[in-house]
């Protein structure tokens, strides 16, 4: 390319140059633009400072938060059921967990624990922090005592099952069964009457099982259990198996198994199988 062509094509582009137009804005105008523009500007430097913790945030200290969850915690026990009367049980208690207590101060502690806790031990049982109150009362009671707390348990149908599917609860049916089976007086019969229809469900159930298995590790002869036995074995052998009760051979006195049940009565043999 020759000088003089490079020449030419420069004044060509010199010819077909327009400069934009400048346009003219008013004083209001450039104002609010100016205004806009440290707005943004304010902003994106307020981003990227660090945040500074109030005075009032960084003024509390440990102990009042702390003091602060324990007024909190304070307000929901007042808001529990038997409030007042737990919190009286379970000072009672951390008394009677002691190993240097005599008998004379175990007995006055388990006077007073007895008559707090009367009329109330379902929904006492039923509390996580409080459960231990009503073990206790088992543990160191009086046969009239244990007796006392087991009928009202089992004032209601199904009630120990229901408490043997809880998590804290059923330490409490745990305990029933442990002081309260070598009376066959009174407790014993209660606690199998009240599981009635309830051990097929408990045998399956994470907690429940845990009860089921006590039972029957502790009750002995297991004949005594032979009523909730048969309901492993299907509704038609429960209906079967009642009558077996009632008549006059030996396997009244022994443990009902299956295979005397199927024995008797054939055409049970597949439900109970299935």
């Amino acid at each position: 390319i020759s000088l003089r062509t490079i020449a030419i094509v420069g004044q060509l582009h010199q010819a077909t140059y327009i400069p934009k137009p400048q346009i003219q804005l008013d004083s209001a105008t450039r104002e609010t633009m100016a205004i806009d523009a440290k707005r943004k500007t304010q902003k994106r430097d307020d981003a990227t400072k660090p945040r500074k913790k109030s005075k009032q945030a960084s003024s509390s200290s440990p102990s009042t938060k702390k003091g602060q969850q324990s007024s909190s915690s304070s307000g929901y026990q007042k808001q529990r059921k038997h409030a007042d009367i737990v919190t009286g049980a379970k000072a009672l208690w951390n008394q009677l967990r002691q190993k240097k207590n005599t008998k004379e101060q175990t007995r006055e502690l388990m006077d007073k624990l007895i008559p707090l806790i009367k009329g109330k031990v379902k929904e006492i049982a039923l509390q996580h922090d409080a459960a231990r109150v009503v073990q206790a009362a088992l543990q160191f009671g009086t046969l009239e005592e244990r007796r006392s707390v087991v009928k009202e348990l089992t004032a209601d149908p199904g009630t120990l099952a229901e408490l043997s599917k809880s998590q804290y609860a059923h330490f409490v049916v745990l305990k029933v069964i442990q002081y309260g089976h070598q009376d066959n007086e009174i407790c014993l019969p209660l606690i199998i009457k009240n599981f009635k229809g309830h051990m097929s469900k408990l045998a399956v159930h994470a907690v429940g099982s845990r009860v089921v298995e006590a039972l029957f590790t502790t009750i002995h002869p297991l004949s005594k259990l032979s009523s909730l036995k048969l309901e492993f074995y299907g509704p038609h052998m429960i209906l079967f198996g009642a009558s077996l009760f009632n008549k006059d051979n030996k396997q009244q006195n022994s443990s009902i198994t299956l295979a005397y049940c199927i024995q008797q009565a054939p055409k049970h043999k597949k439900a109970a199988l299935e």
